[in-house]
């Protein structure tokens, strides 16, 4: 058996030898099992790529693959995917929160159980209280609104097959997002769970602009409940103008018309263009997807690549292209 790490790294140069060292450790808990280390370089600027170039050199089992530019962590994991040759395929990242034993757990429970993932899931975690408190909001949201059943805990790094990984390839979606797509999908799967550690070095590549975008793609890829919103606000503002159309004929034929109450007016004004705007902007961002969708863009660009073929077994998405 063949198994699979895929790293995808943005400037952690300081963490790759650990990384490296983690995965030459993976046989201690399972042995007998060849594998190979893939390394998606999404963009790094501080020597990453030459130190992976260096490593594959030395190891025929490291392959490294490098960006023209930062495409984002799950476009960088689909790259992955791509070129990947074994019959389970980890999601792994360079900064050592996710000890290497984890990983062994988790195809342990695919092999044990006949899962075709198995997802690692986080007891406790030692981030910010910001941190912590807007995961627990973002997967409370997501299922609340777009996956009933998605576990309350949240979903981290997996261990998936070759029949999810091109199920992933053949569907997966730019303006989507990859770990809701593979649960959304229905496939029987384990869960093994595991206390996150600190990173080893070096800050967080994920930063809140990449986390909220993440958050929209999510929320706006499964659910029309946004839209479900707008519809029902439309219509109790329009209940309202209907009633308040009412009683200003009512007040005028009674009392005569008067033009007053400038003030509140305004305030009425504003905050029906205020509505328009936002129901506009809601559409509009499914409006972009769908655009999104149709341009065919690619997921990424390879720049170059330290071995020399891609895996034709595995079926080479669409929305992908090497220079």
């Amino acid at each position: 058996m063949i198994v699979s790490f895929i790293t995808v790294l943005l400037n952690e140069r300081e963490n790759l030898p650990n990384a490296y060292q983690q995965v030459l450790e993976f046989n201690d808990h399972i042995p007998g099992i060849d594998w190979e280390y893939i390394l998606v370089d999404d963009g790094s600027t501080d020597g990453s790529w030459e130190y992976i170039s260096a490593l594959s050199k030395k190891d025929a089992r490291v392959k490294g693959i490098r960006f023209t530019r930062n495409f984002g962590a799950i476009s960088a994991v689909m790259a992955g995917l791509n070129i990947a040759t074994g019959e389970y395929i980890f999601d792994m990242a360079a900064d050592g929160q996710e000890p290497i034993e984890l990983f062994a757990q988790l195809l342990q429970s695919n092999l044990d159980n006949g899962y075709e993932i198995s997802w690692a899931v986080r007891i406790s975690r030692k981030d910010s209280f910001l941190s912590k408190f807007f995961s627990k909001m973002y997967y409370k949201i997501i299922r609340t609104f777009a996956i009933s059943n998605f576990p309350a805990e949240g979903l981290d790094a997996f261990c998936i097959n070759r029949r999810i990984a091109n199920f992933l390839l053949e569907n997966y979606e730019s303006t989507s997002n990859m770990h809701n797509l593979t649960y959304w999908a229905g496939f029987p799967y384990g869960k093994v769970y595991y206390d996150r550690q600190k990173r080893t070095k070096g800050k967080s590549k994920w930063t809140f602009g990449k986390k909220f975008n993440l958050f929209i793609n999510s929320f706006l890829s499964f659910t029309y409940a946004p839209l479900r919103f707008v519809t029902i606000l439309g219509l109790i503002f329009f209940l309202i103008g209907l009633i308040w159309g009412g009683y200003i004929i009512l007040y005028a034929f009674i009392y005569g018309f008067k033009i007053e109450g400038f003030a509140s007016i305004m305030a009425l004004i504003l905050l029906g263009f205020g509505i328009t705007n936002l129901s506009i902007g809601i559409i509009s961002e499914y409006i972009w997807r769908n655009f999104e969708i149709a341009k065919k863009k690619p997921l990424y660009i390879i720049r170059e690549k330290t071995f020399a073929e891609i895996n034709t077994a595995t079926p080479l998405p669409v929305s992908t292209r090497s220079l």
